[in-house]
């Protein structure tokens, strides 16, 4: 009988069915197709393997090991719904410049993002496909399931399923799942090759220090409750920083706001508001609206537009010390974006120099560009003349103060009048007579 030199077997799942030949009395071909039905199996039998049994089984020495001889097909289950993003969040180990470098600072562990700014999509769940078993019956896909992500209030979800940033900051998960934009995210640790670079639209509090070449932007308030090494901190708003700045060839602190620090040193620090130290300021480059110092400000150059307040100014030692006032106060991106848009004129003019053509067109051309030339001047000569009546306005209102000792060595500026310091003074107050036209020197 066929079932007794013939076997199939169906697994479990009805994906697979498999066939044995043993040794017996010759059969007919037909016979192996009759065990196939009579163990139901009727779909995705392979032709090749049936097709071999057939043209032996008359023969009864032979005989076959198990093999697959029908396969289903297996269902598709539906994917489950989730956030794609079109921004990375991080940490990521590295990131590639856009020369195909490995940048190692900037990690991504915080990702910036200003209120507008589309994040990504919720993409939804998917039914799935079913599948067929080998006795052609149906198997049931099972349906992927809504995503399972949490949306923060930072974060809000349009009617076309887009992710769209409620606010300025940082895009982050919180507590694994959630996707937020927190306008205020405290840092744990130190800012290092760790954590990589720290960017937000919004407010950072850092718990450590911020460590040689890695940098810190934010367009909102920073505060540092350890200290800077080396490293470039730069805020739209104001800072703070609990211990000192040491920033060495490497680092700069440029913020929109006040700076508050307790001491720094051979730093570039510039402030669109005040700085403020709570004990010395040791050869640093500072550009600020005023200037406070706890106790000694001695070498480097402190420049700023109303008031410089130092307990003691320069060193015994005679380390140059320059103390201006007066000087209009320009951010550094202010300066630089005029400087830029100069420089592009300027090359445009350049290059249109190189135009071929005809000798009228030459000339046509040569007298439109002396006109531009002349504009571009007239723009920068009124700059100048914005800057020095500026300065002079500040002439009448700058002062100096020394309450304790304003050591030999120090230079005092008031716009472009100087005074050297070869005596040394105490609790001294310095301003400017306009009408003088000098520098006044009276008691404090």
């Amino acid at each position: 009988m066929a079932e007794e030199r013939i076997e199939v077997e169906v697994d479990s799942e009805g994906l697979e069915a498999f066939i044995r030949v043993a040794r017996g009395e010759p059969m007919e071909p037909e016979a192996v197709k009759q065990a196939l039905a009579a163990a139901e199996v009727s779909y995705g039998i392979d032709e090749q393997v049936l097709g071999a049994i057939e043209s032996r089984i008359h023969d009864e020495n032979f005989e076959a090991p198990e093999q697959t001889i029908a396969r289903g097909k297996a269902p598709r289950h539906g994917k489950d719904g989730a956030i794609e993003l079109e921004i990375t969040i991080g940490p990521l180990a590295f990131t590639r410049r856009g020369d195909g470098s490995l940048d190692w600072f900037e990690r991504c562990t915080l990702t910036r993002v200003a209120e507008g700014d589309e994040l990504g999509f919720v993409r939804p769940p998917t039914d799935g496909r079913p599948g067929t078993s080998v006795d052609g019956s149906e198997l049931p896909a099972t349906p992927g399931k809504p995503q399972g992500s949490v949306l923060g209030d930072g974060v809000e979800l349009t009617d076309k399923a887009r992710l769209i940033a409620r606010r300025s900051g940082a895009a982050m998960f919180k507590n694994g799942n959630q996707l937020d934009v927190l306008e205020h995210v405290e840092h744990s640790g130190d800012v290092d090759m760790k954590s990589g670079n720290l960017e937000t639209d919004g407010s950072l509090t850092i718990t450590g220090n911020v460590n040689t070449n890695l940098e810190v932007t934010a367009k909102g308030d920073v505060e540092i409750k350890g200290a800077v090494f080396g490293g470039r901190v730069d805020a739209g708003g104001s800072l703070r920083v609990a211990r000192g700045i040491t920033a060495g060839e490497s680092g700069v602190v440029d913020v929109g706001g006040d700076l508050v620090v307790h001491h720094a040193q051979m730093a570039s620090l510039r402030a669109g508001g005040q700085v403020v130290f709570a004990t010395d300021s040791v050869g640093n480059q500072i550009h600020a609206r005023s200037l406070e110092v706890g106790k000694r400000l001695f070498g480097g150059t402190a420049t700023v537009e109303t008031l410089i307040r130092t307990h003691e100014a320069g060193a015994k030692t005679g380390a140059g010390t320059r103390l201006r006032v007066a000087e209009p106060f320009t951010s550094a991106r202010e300066e630089a974006h005029r400087k830029a848009e100069l420089h592009k004129e300027r090359r445009k003019i350049s290059q249109g120099k190189q135009d071929g053509g005809s000798e009228r067109h030459s000339r046509k051309k040569k007298g439109k560009r002396g006109r531009e030339r002349m504009a571009i001047d007239r723009k920068e000569t009124q700059h100048k003349r914005e800057h020095a009546a500026a300065r002079r306005a500040l002439m009448e209102v700058a002062e100096i103060q020394v309450p304790g000792i304003v050591n030999v060595g120090v230079q005092i500026r008031f716009g472009s009048r100087r005074m050297n310091i070869d005596k040394a003074m105490r609790a001294t107050r310095f301003t400017f007579d306009p009408e003088a036209k000098r520098i006044i020197v009276s008691d404090l």
